[in-house]
């Protein structure tokens, strides 16, 4: 449900006007970007780090191109982060871990991604979903060229960390 968005108002707020795809808090903070199968193209746009109050982001299975932007270790009060069934590429970045995470689902299997920093699986992260996208072999947001192809075998007070090589 919801209306279309509408762009070239510049007074349009997308908590009064009930965006498709797009819940609100009753202080009108959006919370929830739900556009998953929606068909959409292009990138992830690094203003995405301004939402502040976003708690889930589903953006999985439509045709998104380009990088994870950085900008999303911005989002101390993301949970959910589904980008999986995109064509995303490079690097997952390492600025999530760089905040207090309170992520307890980041899934981005899928994609034609490089690797994702070693920090994601350290972090209290209760289900990470890479499919076969390995670890880097090194903490960075520039790509490596080689990934690192030891296992990881992962134990927290939340039970054994498994992953899909």
């Amino acid at each position: 449900a919801g209306i279309p968005w509408d762009f070239f108002n510049l007074n349009t707020n997308p908590c009064d006007e009930l965006w498709y795809g797009i819940t609100c808090s009753v202080d009108y903070h959006v919370v929830d970007l739900s556009l998953e199968y929606s068909n959409l193209r292009g990138t992830i746009p690094a203003t995405i780090g301004q939402l502040s109050f976003l708690e889930y982001l589903y953006l999985q299975s439509n045709q998104l191109t380009g990088t994870i932007p950085s900008t999303i270790g911005q989002l101390f009060s993301l949970e959910y982060i589904f980008l999986y069934d995109n064509k995303l590429t490079g690097v997952v970045p390492v600025s999530p871990c760089q905040i207090d995470l309170r992520y307890k689902f980041f899934e981005f299997q899928n994609n034609h991604l490089q690797c994702y920093p070693e920090c994601l699986l350290l972090r209290s992260v209760l289900a990470i979903n890479a499919g076969s996208i390995p670890v880097c072999a090194k903490p960075s947001d520039q790509p490596i060229t080689e990934p690192s192809t030891q296992p990881i075998s992962l134990m927290n007070s939340k039970g054994t960390k498994t992953l899909n090589k």
